[in-house]
């Protein structure tokens, strides 16, 4: 029987994730968009608190 595999699971680690897209901002923009709230509810439909390492 051969397991499915989940787009962006890692063997090792869990979840990784990469985005690619030009946009006419800086990297830090794009970044503190993405980690607040509002980039959140667009980006994963519900907002998580993050936290940096484990």
């Amino acid at each position: 029987m051969t397991q499915q595999h989940v787009i962006g699971q890692t063997k090792s680690v869990g979840f990784q994730i990469g985005v690619r897209r030009t946009f006419a901002i800086s990297v830090e923009q794009a970044w503190n968009f993405l980690i607040s709230e509002e980039g959140q509810r667009i980006w994963l439909g519900e907002v998580f608190s993050l936290t940096e390492g484990l």
